[in-house]
């Protein structure tokens, strides 16, 4: 399923020159095909694919990254049901993160990190000439969104799980 990539690779000539995207996933024939996508726009040097990588192997990858990309279409399968564990993960990584505007993520990630309107590369490039504009508002987003996450770990998501059948079934 289309996670987005199409749209950040067609931002890239509404982007200065020297802004390069970093693609981390996707099986070879995935990659084939937004690298086809990139070659016909002429930004193909500046798309960087490294294919799939263990979930071990990811940080060193967000941590290099001056902006982190949760590019989702806006599509029943994200709008309505699959929220990607990946918002959490970017949060805890304390780098800005740039996302579509929809509404499942902006109730977790709203108002720490630069929104876009889903599919639209002109506006994800807006997002990221934003955050590339504004270093102090990227910095304090990026702190925000990781204070914001530590409500969110396992434990804690256990506890009000416990915590709420407990209350249930005392009624």
């Amino acid at each position: 399923m289309e996670k987005g990539v199409k749209t950040m690779i067609e931002a890239l000539p509404f982007l200065q020159a020297n802004v390069m995207m970093l693609f981390v996933g996707g099986d070879h024939h995935e990659i084939e095909k937004y690298q086809k996508v990139a070659e016909a726009l002429h930004v193909h040097d500046r798309c960087i694919f490294v294919g799939k990588k263990k979930p071990s192997e990811l940080p060193p990858y967000e941590q290099a990254a001056d902006l982190l990309s949760i590019p989702y279409p806006d599509l029943p399968h994200f709008r309505n049901y699959g929220f990607p564990m990946k918002v959490y993960e970017y949060m805890a990584s304390c780098r800005p993160i740039i996302y579509s505007k929809l509404e499942l993520m902006e109730e977790v990630i709203g108002g720490c990190a630069f929104g876009f309107i889903p599919g639209s590369a002109q506006d994800f490039a807006r997002a990221v000439e934003e955050a590339a504009s504004h270093p102090d508002k990227a910095k304090t987003y990026a702190e925000s969104a990781y204070s914001k996450v530590q409500a969110y770990t396992w434990t804690k998501k256990a506890r009000r799980i416990v915590d709420f059948l407990t209350t249930s079934s005392s009624r």
